[in-house]
């Protein structure tokens, strides 16, 4: 964003303004295929907002799938180092850099349904945890269950020597915590 306002400071110092030709194009790197419902619901829109609300002068052009560079965890470092200028990252892939953030995960924290408006009106307890970028977005996440293509889950017994996915370290801690017999977090 340095780079923004250092153009938009120098330009009105000027008197010039950007024409359309001249647009500054931000990008914006994920890891989410282009299909992905949050690409179409939530990445284009902002695209289009930052537009619109610049009157065309910057736009934000989408790098769906990691094409500036594969992988969840890797997406913070994209905006860290300048590879995009914005960037979307699960804090739960890299738990080292986020552990305030993580604690938005554990059970009883928030709730579901005010989990991301809990988060925002308590932003400053997180801001030490992203001083190395600009804080755009930070939402929690639906309701924690399991989900199983060949199995009902019911009980914990239910999960023996079932493989689970689970979003971070934290959350792997607790489903270990319930003693869940032979189960395989990863």
């Amino acid at each position: 964003m340095r780079k923004i306002s250092a153009l938009a400071g120098a330009l009105i110092g000027l008197g010039v303004a950007l024409s359309p030709a001249q647009a500054e194009t931000l990008k914006f790197a994920n890891f989410m295929a282009p299909t992905h419902p949050y690409v179409e619901s939530t990445f284009a829109p902002f695209a289009k907002a930052v537009e619109d609300g610049t009157k065309g002068e910057v736009k934000v052009q989408l790098y769906n799938g990691g094409e500036l560079g594969a992988g969840p965890a890797e997406q913070y470092s994209r905006a860290v180092d300048g590879v995009a200028e914005f960037s979307i990252s699960l804090p739960g892939y890299t738990a080292s850099t986020f552990p305030l953030t993580l604690v938005a995960e554990l059970p009883g924290v928030v709730d579901e349904k005010t989990g991301t408006e809990t988060i925002w009106k308590n932003i400053d307890l997180f801001q030490p945890e992203y001083k190395r970028v600009k804080l755009v977005a930070l939402w929690s996440s639906a309701e924690n269950i399991f989900y199983s293509a060949k199995k009902p889950i019911r009980t914990v017994e239910d999960l023996k020597g079932m493989k689970i996915r689970v979003p971070s370290r934290n959350s792997g801690a607790l489903v270990e915590a319930w003693a869940v017999p032979r189960c395989r977090c990863r």
